[in-house]
């Protein structure tokens, strides 16, 4: 007898520890997937919208289907769970090992453009099958867990579950990720997964055996470098026809070096940064803008300048060049890689490299300049858009000397400007004439801006451009008459000029209506489809607008006309945990967004608001879970919990209101991010409060308990779902951060006053 008490408890303990890995394995696993994700298709917010869409809907599948179809039904529920769980171990390793080779797989060379199709398929192919088993295994927890066959032990299980989430997401974030690896850490979670696989499973069982035989294998790999060698060849792998020199983490992405023919190429989080032996682009970055400043002694460099373009400002008479770039690895590995090369230029005195973000530098800065080059990718992430932005211009004109010139570049076309394309520079064109007295555009596969805050000062003339080069001494072997006569022929600009002006009127690119990020997306688009992109393009301001007040009201009017139907309160409860969902999900989509847009980088930070959100979510379904047997009335506490989260999103936007202002003072700056840090706690424990209640307003008897569990957690992950897939890459760009934010507090309050519908109509009743 006491042999079977201490066999319950030590399965208890098990059950208890299996379920908190639930958590740690789906928080882990999701960070870790994203970066890789990430890095393999450029870090664009967009894509991450994609994934945590493709993650949840996984979840929901896995949980609304498998888990509520087939969890009250199976016998052997432990060794399912122990099979799940085997499965993940081999899984997630797997999966990361996909991502990395999925461009050699799909035929893509490294720095090719990716198709959304291939994006898609390929998320779809590395997510859905780890998501859906994590949601399996939750509904399953529920029926293995001593007690979990209740209302309140659902409770437990969820608590739990974001137990684990807390612990891997405040482990990988700090730890794993700077000193194990991304396949690493995928390695350890299946090491995990097997070691709680067969401490659960029966002992004698089969798969007992093979769990702990594919735990010896992981080990053993791992310790004799297994791990590492295969680390080594997928990253070769997806850098297929380049030579890989190095590729490692930091704080704020991946930084990757190769070399082909001689040429060294650095790129960031997958995005293309530049190449050495490139001196037209060097060239043209330079001497353009260059050419009408009449004296330039100070010099701001904005990214860039670890290559060619760092040595081509520093043949001008400059006293000094401020050189800002973000990351220092960037700056370590250009020491590395470049400093045999001829135009090598860090070493030179006159350039002062500071790895700082070069919107902070700007805002704070004493100093002032006579030259203000920003040499960064395309606004294809909000991180980089806030270089092109509105409140941008504004920090930089109060920065510029007298007769100061200030340019950026963007990719375009060189003879013909598709709408799409025309659309995205008028764009940036309007939005730098709101700041400057001045801007003009060089036209070209790369269209420069020119731009000054004095009239008159730029003049796109190619012989005064020429003989101002000769003038100073300058040699250049492509921006010379010959070029300029033909890049600057009355031809081009006129063209140029007509394809702008054929649009209308545009949006201004604002920091928390980042239009530009949202055109240049559809105008990636375009390189494979021009059908999806006018589906975009369709959605104005206005439209998607009306279309989401149509939403709305729909929805209010289906659940209000079938109140009278035997359902409608369990039903009712549903949509707001689906509402509920969707707003958790767009409240992390939106802190991740406006941190981006604020402080420039995400990398680390991603880690750090789920984790956040987690830690809330824990002690939110704890607290709740403790008090459901006594509560009289819960249908009435989550309607109130209900209201709770339609007050959220006015938080969001009085704090996105303050927290700019924040980071520019650099005694608040590190006040502003740990205030960022705390917004998803927030968000995530008003969230854990709801999901408790939900499960004891819906249990029915303890049979089906597989049933309940599995379709209360289907209704949040199904809400997840579809915030996730349509805030950051349709409500954000298109109608800004603020009003998407009043769209989500409206979706509640649907779902608030259908509950005290359904809480008036059970009364009556």
């Amino acid at each position: 007898m006491v042999m079977t008490a201490q066999g319950a408890k030590r399965g208890a303990q098990s059950a208890f520890l299996s379920i908190i890995l639930i958590g740690i394995t789906a928080v882990a696993g999701q960070i870790i997937l994203i970066r890789e994700l990430f890095t393999a298709f450029y870090g664009n917010e967009l894509s991450v919208g994609f994934v945590l869409a493709v993650w949840l809907f996984g979840g929901a599948v896995g949980s609304g289907i498998a888990g509520r179809r087939y969890a009250d039904r199976i016998n052997g529920r432990i060794f399912s769970f122990g099979c799940t769980q085997i499965a993940l171990g081999i899984l997630l390793p797997a999966c990361i090992l996909f991502v990395r080779v999925s461009r050699f797989l799909f035929g893509i060379s490294a720095g090719e453009i990716v198709s959304l199709g291939s994006f898609m398929t390929c998320a779809s192919i590395a997510l859905l099958p780890v998501s859906a088993l994590l949601g399996f295994l939750f509904v399953l927890g529920c029926k293995i867990l001593p007690g979990g066959q209740s209302p309140a032990g659902i409770g437990r299980v969820y608590t739990l579950e974001a137990i684990g989430a807390m612990i891997g997401g405040t482990v990988t974030s700090l730890v794993l990720v700077r000193f194990v690896g991304i396949l690493g850490i995928a390695a350890l979670l299946g090491l995990f997964n097997f070691f709680s696989a067969f401490v659960l499973l029966k002992k004698g069982s089969v798969l007992k055996k093979v769990s702990l035989a594919f735990f010896f294998a992981f080990l053993v790999a791992w310790v004799l470098g297994g791990v590492g060698y295969l680390n080594g060849l997928s990253l070769d792998l997806k850098w297929s026809g380049f030579r890989l020199l190095a590729s490692r983490d930091s704080v704020y992405g991946r930084v990757t070096v190769t070399k082909r023919e001689g040429q060294f190429n650095f790129f960031d989080n997958g995005l293309f940064l530049f190449s050495s032996n490139d001196p037209l682009t060097a060239e043209e970055t330079v001497h353009l803008p260059f050419a009408f400043s009449a004296n330039p002694r100070r010099v701001l460099l904005v990214g860039g300048g670890a290559g060619e373009i760092g040595e081509e400002v520093l043949k001008y008479n400059v006293e000094r060049v401020d050189y800002v770039e973000l990351d220092p690895l960037i700056v370590t590995y250009a020491e590395e890689f470049l400093k045999g090369e001829p135009f090598y230029g860090l070493n030179d005195p006159r350039l002062n490299v500071i790895n700082e973000d070069g919107r902070f530098f700007i805002a704070n800065t004493a100093d002032r300049y006579d030259v203000v080059l920003v040499n960064l990718p395309n606004p294809y992430t909000a991180r980089i858009n806030r270089f092109y932005t509105s409140e941008f211009f504004k920090l930089v004109k109060k920065i510029l000397n007298k007769n100061a010139i200030f340019s950026f570049s963007v990719t375009s076309s060189e003879n013909y400007l598709s709408s799409e394309q025309a659309l995205f520079l008028k764009t940036l064109l309007e939005t730098a004439r709101a700041e400057f007295a001045e801007v003009k555009i060089i036209p070209g596969e790369t269209a420069f801006f020119i731009i000054s805050d004095r009239k008159g000062l730029i003049s796109l003339n190619p012989s005064l451009i020429a003989s101002g080069l000769k003038r100073r001494g300058i040699k250049t072997f492509y921006v010379r008459d010959y070029y300029l006569d033909s890049k600057l022929s009355s031809e081009r600009l006129s063209y140029l000029e007509d394809a702008l002006d054929a649009e209308g009127p545009v949006r201004l690119n604002l920091d928390f209506r980042p239009i530009s990020y949202f055109y240049d997306f559809v105008l990636w688009t375009t390189y494979f489809t021009f059908k999806l992109s006018k589906i975009f393009m369709f959605f104005t301001e206005a439209r998607l607008l009306a279309a989401a007040l149509f939403f709305f009201l729909l929805l209010f009017l289906l659940f209000y006309f079938g109140r009278k139907l035997r359902n409608f309160r369990k039903n009712a409860a549903l949509l707001a945990l689906s509402t509920t969902g969707f707003s958790e999900i767009s409240f992390q989509i939106l802190i991740v967004l406006g941190f981006q847009i604020i402080y420039g980088y995400l990398y680390f930070q991603i880690g750090i608001i789920v984790t956040s959100f987690m830690f809330g979510l824990w002690l939110g379904s704890l607290y709740m879970t403790r008090r459901l047997s006594r509560i009289s009335a819960p249908y009435r506490l989550y309607t109130r919990v209900q209201f709770l989260v339609f007050l959220y999103p006015f938080i969001l936007i009085l704090a996105f209101r303050a927290l700019p202002g924040l980071s520019h003072s650099s005694g608040l700056y590190r006040l502003g991010a740990n205030i960022f840090a705390v917004l998803p706690f927030i968000a995530g424990f008003v969230g854990g409060l709801q999901y408790p209640l939900a499960n004891k307003i819906c249990f029915e008897k303890e049979s089906r308990t597989g049933e309940t569990s599995g379709k209360t957690y289907a209704a949040d992950l199904f809400g997840s779902f579809v915030g996730a897939l349509i805030v950051s890459s349709l409500f954000v760009p298109v109608v800004g951060i603020p009003v998407t934010c009043l769209l989500v507090a409206l979706l509640n309050l649907v779902s608030f006053f259908l509950l005290l519908i359904a809480q008036k109509t059970r009364l009556s009743a």
